[in-house]
């Protein structure tokens, strides 16, 4: 059964390009390569904890653990085509709704599922790719701290 708000969307705004991500964005931290210190609390405790204010402050919450609330969102803009849902990213690959033009949702190919949520095999299938790229975010933004407090 659909959200209400979704079916209030779909009556009075037809046309609205939207991307309706109900399990895809799971795939931040269910499955995927999760190995020495990519796991979902090996990784904050080796690579974001103790980078930093920001990094010390990320830690603290969800137990330590990667779980991620808007980051699938703004995924897409880090390593994907924002305009096309369809294709690979970061954020998740979707398919349109049949019936609407801009609207896509979780891709429900067997193949994509991890566990019971569908979609999410097409986010942790870059699970190393974009924990790397958070790692080097985290390390930057130690480093311009650092120089900060040094150069005072």
């Amino acid at each position: 059964m659909r959200n209400i708000g979704y079916n209030y969307i779909e009556q009075n705004f037809p046309d609205l390009w939207m991307i309706e991500n109900n399990s895809t964005y799971r795939g931040w931290w269910i499955g995927g390569n999760q190995s020495g210190d990519l796991g979902n609390q090996s990784f904050v405790e080796e690579n974001i904890k103790g980078h930093g204010a920001l990094g010390d402050y990320f830690a603290r919450f969800k137990k330590g653990k990667i779980k991620m609330g808007d980051t699938p969102t703004m995924a897409y803009l880090l390593k994907g085509e924002p305009d096309d849902p369809t294709g690979d990213s970061w954020g998740g690959q979707f398919v349109s709704v049949s019936g609407h033009a801009n609207w896509w949702t979780d891709d429900p190919d067997p193949a994509y599922k991890e566990q019971e949520y569908p979609g999410a095999r097409t986010v942790n299938q870059w699970r190393e790719e974009y924990l790397r790229d958070f790692e080097q975010r985290m390390s930057r933004t130690r480093a311009l701290f650092v120089d900060l407090i040094e150069s005072s």
